[in-house]
This record gives C-alpha cells, sequence and structure tokens, in this order.
C-alpha cells in the first residue's frame, strides 16, 4: 500500500479548526459558568432576560464554533483538491456480458466505457473530458446503426 503525501496547508487548517473546537468548548463552560452565577445571586431572571442569555451565549460561543466547522471543512476540501479525484471503475465488460439486461456483447462494452473512468486520470477535469469522449463516441455509433 502506497502512502501518499500529506500537505502542509490542511494539517495547518486542522489544527487551527482543533485549537477553536476546545475554545468553544472552554467559552460554553465559562459562559455557562457565569450566567449560572448571575441567575444565582439573583441579578438576572430567567424568564425576563432568556433572550439576553440566548445572546449571551452565540456572541461568546456560536463564533467559534462556526470557525472549528469552516476550518475543518476548508481543510477537508483543499486535502481533496490537492490529492485529486479518483474515479473507481465499475463492473468489467466480461461481467456485464452475462447480466440479462445487456443484449449483446457490444451493449456491454459500449456501457463499461461510458461507466469506466481512466483510472490514471489525476483531476476531475481529465475524468469529465474522458466521459465527454466516451459519450460523443456512443452517440456517433447509435447514429451509424
Amino acid at each position: 500500500m502506497e502512502r501518499q503525501k500529506i500537505n502542509w496547508i490542511p494539517v495547518v487548517l486542522y489544527v487551527f479548526a482543533i485549537i477553536f473546537g476546545l475554545y468553544a468548548i472552554y467559552a460554553l463552560v465559562n459562559t455557562s459558568q457565569y450566567i449560572g452565577q448571575m441567575l444565582a445571586s439573583g441579578y438576572i431572571t430567567m424568564a425576563d432576560s432568556f433572550t439576553d442569555i440566548i445572546a449571551y451565549f452565540v456572541t461568546n460561543v456560536a463564533v467559534y464554533v462556526f470557525y472549528t466547522l469552516v476550518l475543518g471543512t476548508f481543510g477537508y476540501v483543499v486535502d481533496v483538491l490537492q490529492r485529486g479525484v479518483k474515479v473507481k471503475s465499475e463492473t468489467p465488460a466480461s461481467e456485464k456480458a452475462h447480466t440479462p439486461e445487456v443484449k449483446d456483447a457490444s451493449d456491454a462494452v459500449a456501457e463499461t466505457e461510458v461507466l469506466a473512468v481512466d483510472e490514471e486520470a489525476d483531476t476531475a477535469e481529465a475524468v469529465i473530458e474522458e466521459i465527454v469522449e466516451v459519450t460523443e463516441a456512443e452517440e456517433e455509433s447509435e447514429k451509424n446503426n
């Protein structure tokens, strides 16, 4: 099994996402303790200040949860884009020929060409180009029949 080299950009984004996530947990605990102390001292009541309490939580915690989600998502997207898109090929033509829905061997080959994308293609653009080429060839062969 061959290991792929991991780029430093997704790792940095993941690390910052973890840091923001930990800080979001810390802010949640501190905010809940602070609100609990204010409720216990009678300075505020839950019924009168419910919207203020929610706004305080959102102001102090939700921002860091958002940063965590965004940085984690960006890290994943950058990682996927840098590694490239690999499309797995479908069932080989020899197996397709034995299925009842295939009328003859030429139909099986045509269907396999549409489903099987070149495994050496490294980018999404190369996969799309190959799909377009196979589709155009299939349409041309249908016109000739």
